[in-house]
């Protein structure tokens, strides 16, 4: 009587589809990282960017303050001037 057995070896070489779906896996992992990346760039800009703003506004706002007391201190300047003259009169 002779008995039929079935091998168990596993081939030597991996399929060539194993491969190429091996080079997409990692093209896909690379690309999400580059993207993630990416995304954080996008952001770190945006913050950026909104800063500035920030500070442009703050600047514009300085700057106001700076002409209203300096038109203050004329006016003031201007009364003052009026007064003398009109005690001296």
């Amino acid at each position: 009587m002779a008995f039929h057995t079935r091998s168990n070896s596993f081939p030597s070489r991996p399929h060539p589809v194993l491969q190429e779906v091996d080079e997409l896996l990692c093209r896909l992992r690379s690309s999400e990282a580059t993207s993630t990346s990416s995304s954080s760039i996008a952001q770190e800009l945006q913050s950026i960017l909104q800063r500035r703003s920030e500070v442009n506004k703050y600047l514009t706002s300085r700057n106001m303050v700076k002409k209203t007391i300096h038109k203050a201190m004329k006016n003031l300047k201007a009364i003052e001037n009026r007064s003398t003259f009109s005690f001296l009169n």
